[in-house]
């Protein structure tokens, strides 16, 4: 038996400035924060010398938590910056929200950048983010699509 949803994780490049960028944006609270955890790490994504350091947000009228995560000893300069979320392991967080326009303002002077187009549905407007620290976002005019399943 499923008995709910825990957390949604999102690995960021600066643990630091991911938690302001989302204090501020979204009005999280942190919850829980650690930094370098090694042995739980190393055992959890078996690789030895993998340290993690993370922090979880309350979203308010949510219930939900954002865990935000940055790696530390699997650094590597080949690994080039995703630009959108394509990739199979890369997610997103999508909030709902009202005043939409003011939202995307709201990002945008947050420094985080518009991927794609803001995109009409026929439930409402859509768009992608790639907040500073490379974690992406959505927000949403609306929450359940009403198109008929295929």
């Amino acid at each position: 038996m499923l008995k709910g949803l825990i957390h949604t994780g999102l690995v960021t490049k600066d643990l630091e400035s991911s938690i302001s960028f989302f204090k501020k944006a979204f009005d999280c609270k942190i919850i829980f924060k650690e930094k370098n955890i090694c042995k739980e790490i190393e055992s959890i994504t078996g690789i030895k010398n993998q340290k993690c350091s993370l922090a979880q947000l309350s979203v308010p009228t949510t219930g939900h938590l954002i865990e935000l995560l940055q790696f530390h000893g699997f650094e590597s300069n080949k690994i080039l910056d995703p630009n959108i979320p394509l990739r199979p392991g890369q997610g997103h967080i999508a909030f709902l929200v009202e005043n939409f326009d003011l939202w995307v303002e709201k990002l945008t002077a947050l420094k985080a950048k518009i991927i794609g187009q803001v995109t009409k549905f026929p439930e409402g407007r859509a768009v992608y983010f790639l907040e500073p620290n490379g974690i992406f976002i959505e927000i949403s005019e609306s929450q359940i699509p009403k198109r008929k399943n295929e």
